[in-house]
């Protein structure tokens, strides 16, 4: 049930920021919107207890999801915290750990989960 409302949820921040007509400024938000799409399938895949794709294309993409949100909080640490200070690096961080972690969970159970979820954690109704 949680999961649904999480895809949901992010489902509508996604349209937001889709329709939004700020959000095409540059190349890097458009491949930003282009990147989100699979992610937000996947919380779906997750939130409805199914599969769409390979495993090979789920741990591909999980990889670059990783990599694409990681490398500019690394390549941009020192000038941030320059900048701004710890505290304000340490915020950025937190705030991307919480709005990444139910995307990242998703791609970790559609790429390199070993067994199905139980289905008290996917709030399977047939399991009631």
């Amino acid at each position: 049930m949680w999961w649904r409302v999480i895809a949901f949820v992010y489902a509508l921040g996604y349209l937001w920021a889709f329709f939004d007509a700020a959000h095409d400024e540059t190349a890097f938000r458009l491949i930003t919107t282009a990147l989100l799409l699979p992610a937000l399938v996947s919380l779906f895949l997750l939130a409805f207890n199914t599969h769409l794709l390979p495993k090979l294309f789920w741990r591909i993409y999980a990889i670059v999801f990783v990599a694409y949100w990681a490398v500019p909080l690394v390549l941009g640490a020192k000038t941030l915290i320059n900048a701004s200070g710890i505290l304000t690096y340490a915020i950025i961080i937190a705030v991307c750990v919480v709005f990444t972690l139910p995307v990242v969970r998703s791609l970790w159970w559609l790429s390199f989960a070993h067994t199905e979820p139980g289905s008290e954690h996917l709030g399977d109704p047939a399991a009631r």
